[in-house]
This record gives C-alpha cells, sequence and structure tokens, in this order.
C-alpha cells in the first residue's frame, strides 16, 4: 500500500497538477497499500473503488471509500473534487469486488455516482476536513457477506490499539505508481496524537484538528497512492478516511487520515441532507 503521499506535499503538488489529464489515465497519489497482503474474497465486504470506465469499456479505479448504507459511501474530499470537477467521465462506484480489474466477477456490483457532498470547510492546500459522502444512483445489494456496510467511530480512538488498512493502491516501493488489482490489506498500529504532530512537525504539511495517523513512527509500510479514501478498521469500526501522507513510497512517514469519530456530526448531518435531496 505504498504511498499516500496524495496524500500530502503529492496531493499539493502532484495532485494538484496530475488530476486527470485527457487521453492518459489517472495515476494520481490515491495510495495503495505497500507491503500489504492480498485480501481474501469477503474479508472487507465494505471496502468500494471508485472509478470511471473508458471507451473501450476499461474500469480505471481511482480512489476508495467504504460503505455506509445501501445508498452512501464515505470518501476523502480530495477525491470528491477530483469527481466533481469531472463529470464527463461517469464515475462509478464498485462494490463486492476482489479484483477491481475483473469485470466478470459474479459478485461484483457498479452503482453510478448520483450525488457529492464535500466538506464544505475541504482546504487544498492543507487538506483539513478531507471527508466526502457520495450517494450512489440506485443501491447496493447488501448481503451481509461480500456487500455489507461497516460501523462508524464515533468515539476518537485512544492507543494502543491495532488497525488495519486496505485499498488497491501502489504496492510497492517505485516512483511509478503501479496499482494492485487484487485488494490488498496491510495490519498497522495507531499513532497517539502527540507522537503524530511531532512526526510532521517539520513538514510542509501538518496534523490539524480533525487528522489522525496510523502506521510505524520509525518508517515502515503504508497506504499509498490509489489508496485515498479507503477506509482505516480499528476494533471493527470504521475509524479513519485515508487521505495523506509525507512519503508513502519508502515510509518515511505515517499515513495520515481523517478522524472518523471527529466528523461524526457532519457525517450524520450530511446522510439527513442526502436523504431529503434524493427522498430516499
Amino acid at each position: 500500500m505504498g504511498s499516500v503521499k496524495l496524500i500530502a506535499e503529492f496531493c499539493t503538488l502532484w495532485l494538484l497538477q496530475a488530476y486527470l489529464v485527457e487521453g492518459r489515465t489517472i495515476t494520481r497519489n490515491d495510495g495503495r497499500v505497500i507491503g500489504g497482503r492480498d485480501a481474501l474474497p469477503g474479508e472487507f465486504p465494505f471496502q468500494v473503488s471508485i472509478g470511471y470506465i473508458d471507451e473501450t469499456n476499461v474500469y480505471h479505479h481511482y480512489c476508495g471509500a467504504s460503505i455506509l448504507d445501501e445508498h452512501h459511501v464515505l470518501t476523502a474530499a480530495h477525491c470528491g473534487d477530483v469527481f466533481n470537477n469531472n463529470p464527463s467521465y461517469g464515475w462509478f462506484v464498485v462494490a463486492g469486488a476482489l479484483n477491481v480489474s475483473d469485470t466478470t466477477e459474479k459478485t461484483r456490483v457498479e452503482r453510478p455516482v448520483a450525488q457529492l457532498y464535500i466538506h464544505e470547510g475541504f482546504n487544498y492546500p492543507t487538506l483539513q476536513n478531507d471527508i466526502t459522502l457520495i450517494r450512489v444512483d440506485g443501491e447496493f445489494p447488501l448481503d451481509g457477506k461480500v456487500i455489507s456496510t461497516i460501523p462508524l467511530r464515533n468515539v476518537t480512538l485512544n492507543p494502543p490499539a491495532e488497525c488495519t488498512v486496505s485499498g488497491w493502491g501502489q504496492y510497492s516501493p517505485s516512483p511509478d505508481a503501479v496499482f494492485s488489482n487484487v485488494l490488498q490489506e496491510l495490519d498497522e498500529p495507531f499513532i497517539p496524537q502527540t507522537d503524530c504532530v511531532r512526526a510532521y512537525e517539520n513538514f510542509t504539511l501538518h496534523i490539524l484538528p480533525g487528522m489522525l495517523c496510523a502506521g510505524f513512527l520509525e518508517g515502515g509500510p503504508t497506504a499509498c497512492h490509489g489508496d485515498s479514501g479507503g477506509p482505516l478498521v480499528c476494533g471493527g469500526q470504521l475509524t479513519g478516511v485515508v487521505s495523506w501522507s509525507g512519503d508513502c513510497i519508502y515510509g518515511t512517514y505515517p499515513a495520515v487520515y481523517a478522524d472518523v469519530a471527529y466528523y461524526d456530526e457532519w457525517i450524520q448531518k450530511s446522510l439527513a441532507k442526502s436523504i431529503e435531496d434524493g427522498g430516499l
């Protein structure tokens, strides 16, 4: 799951420069889990991919997300911003997939993105409030096995705690962002907030309210390009949304996530607004 750099400096530099370029596949900093392992069928039934289908009917993964209910997924605001600014690509949410490139998987379900609710306080230069709610067109056939929801953490996590991050992002330490076809997962420890702040005190971006860290302070595998928007799960609850990292390729910084508990009120208000807007 390598480099969630778009997770930061990449976010402010590459992300802003290489969103979607006509005629080429988007290889943005949405991170994949570097140093992870292949997930098992049904191991992460709440994990979805968001991407687009090109004119040759090939699906291109772009960001991860997590299923909240049959109509909604939660992802990163920097992902939603790209979708919002490039509507012509026709964005889809793919659930029930292990190999995201295999469109013949029997459990695979595709739903078009219907509505975006990007946090009104999202700030690109700082990546604060990096969270977005998406309503899909139609609904997910929740079965509790291959496609299911995940409960949201509404109380900030305290260490020590073991967590898991998953995604289809970059999976090897290389300057070239090569995404994984098969869903990857990586176990990593939750990092105390004081250590998280200290790890980034001399970096371009800083840890702000609503951010938390997981990974290894001494360096190690983490989420990376292509993993953005995906889930950090701790104790069976969605605890974080993959946001950014100082260097996911070589793992010299821990990954930074939007703190789901911090945004609990915003998530609930956004769900209520979506239901009102969509008449669900």
